[in-house]
């Protein structure tokens, strides 16, 4: 019995290295992978959409005295595109950024005086920006700011029913532009943006022609505010 017990103590004691062997040799644990950094500098290109609605009041004089003022009230969706750069340092994110977008903004108003119906209208097809951005970025989410220098075309009609006259202008002008917006990057070089502007392009004026009562100037005043959405890819 006791010659049995060493046979048997020794088989396993010599079978132990050889079933260690045939489990294989135990794998180190995988190193963490460190995480991709994140970072909004460099330049982007996107396009955006958004809805324009104005502010626009008109003042009729003949360069002594008033003859009626007005509100219009032009509004219209937009789209066009917007291209960048952003520096970030830490947190903080700044940059410039340039858009261009296309809309049939439009309003008018009617006045009726000593009897006659006088038509005022106003129109614009495009508004373009260059703007400054600073923001805090918060991982994937950006929070900022932006203003400068806004520029579109206006053109402004009269009319009146007893004289069957009218009277056009066009014009560009500049203004200037400010705002907030939150963006957000979705995708690796891709990120998302709401964002809501205030415009000013101050006042101007267009004279009417004879038949609209010589010396006769209107004052437009315009002011618009919009909201837009947009997507930008970061190169």
């Amino acid at each position: 019995m006791k010659n049995l017990l060493l046979a048997t103590t020794a088989l396993v004691a010599l079978s132990s290295p050889l079933f260690a062997a045939d489990l294989g040799a135990r794998r180190a644990p995988l190193a963490p992978q460190p995480l991709p950094v994140l970072s909004w500098a460099g330049f982007y290109t996107g396009a955006q959409v958004g809805y324009v609605w104005g502010q626009d009041s008109l003042t009729q004089t003949n360069g002594a005295s008033t003859f009626f003022t007005g509100k219009m009230k032009p509004k219209a969706f937009a789209g066009g595109v917007h291209v960048g750069y952003q520096l970030q340092s830490r947190d903080f994110v700044y940059g410039l950024e340039g858009d261009y977008e296309l809309s049939k903004l439009s309003g008018s108003t009617k006045q009726v005086f000593f009897g006659e119906d006088y038509y005022r209208s106003v129109k614009s097809t495009y508004r373009a920006s260059l703007r400054a951005r600073l923001g805090m970025a918060f991982g994937p989410a950006l929070i900022y700011a932006t203003g400068g220098a806004a520029f579109a075309n206006f053109k402004t009609q009269a009319s009146s029913v007893y004289w069957s006259s009218t009277q056009s202008s066009t014009g560009t002008r500049t203004g200037w532009t400010a705002g907030v917006g939150a963006e957000y990057m979705f995708a690796p070089n891709w990120s998302a943006r709401v964002e809501y502007r205030y415009t000013d392009f101050g006042s101007f004026s267009r004279s009417a022609n004879g038949g609209l009562s010589a010396s006769s100037v209107a004052k437009y005043e315009a002011k618009d505010h919009a909201v837009r959405v947009g997507i930008s890819y970061h190169w």
